[in-house]
């Protein structure tokens, strides 16, 4: 599919195809947008909240089929460039992230648990998926949480795979 492109700064930017006020270029890089933005234009009665990952990929590869996701590959959230995105169903995105292993630490002591995924760290220690998910993808504002199985404090990463 051939995409609308502009140039600003000598950088090739592609335009959004409902969006026209708005572009995006291969780095990630947006015209007239942050991480999480609203987009008003005149084809619009109120303000849209869009993701940069999203936007980014509308502009560089076309409309995101009903029943598909936008996955940062390196699991990176910031890291916006289309290069590190690809197209998933929910079901495909949901098995990425629970099947990756973990390492939790314990922070008064600094002591080490690795994990086979998410769900196994969630079920020991009795603390939210969603939770030990967004401090390992360094999202949100998470970056310790209490166990309710053991009321000590615990922060998480993903394992390196090669560690």
């Amino acid at each position: 599919m051939n995409r609308k492109k502009i140039l600003n700064g000598g950088k090739k930017f592609y335009i959004h195809p409902t969006f026209s006020n708005y572009s995006a270029s291969k780095d990630g890089e947006i015209l007239n947008g942050y991480y999480q933005f609203k987009i008003s234009d005149k084809e619009l009665i109120k303000p849209k909240n869009y993701y940069i990952h999203r936007f980014e990929w509308e502009c560089v590869k076309g409309d995101i089929p009903e029943g598909f996701v936008i996955d940062h590959i390196d699991s990176v959230k910031t890291n916006n460039k289309i290069e590190n995105l690809q197209l998933l169903t929910d079901s495909e995105n949901i098995r990425k992230g629970n099947s990756k292993p973990i390492v939790s630490f314990k922070i008064k002591n600094n002591k080490q648990k690795n994990y086979e995924s998410i769900t196994s760290a969630s079920l020991e220690l009795d603390i939210s998926f969603s939770i030990i998910s967004n401090i390992c993808r360094k999202v949100n504002y998470y970056k310790t949480v209490i166990s309710k199985k053991d009321g000590d404090r615990y922060t998480f990463e993903f394992l390196e795979k090669n560690a």
